[in-house]
């Protein structure tokens, strides 16, 4: 089992400490083991950052939308 800290959405202001997830990969396979999973406990928020696009490492950044 391992830990880890989710983005606000996920979160959910701390209704989410504690739980279990299992994570699998569904469609993109290329960076998974063929049939596994991992199973996550929540244990912490974590926090966005502003300073970097998702694409760059602020992968718990809030949704952005383009128009």
């Amino acid at each position: 089992m391992a830990t880890a800290g989710l983005s606000e959405g996920l979160f959910e202001k701390g209704a989410a400490y504690g739980g279990c997830y299992e994570v699998r990969c569904v469609e993109e396979q290329r960076y998974c083991l063929p049939r596994t999973s991992i199973v996550l406990t929540v244990t912490n928020f974590r926090a966005p950052n502003d300073g970097l696009s998702v694409g760059a490492g602020g992968l718990c950044n809030p949704p952005t939308t383009t128009s």
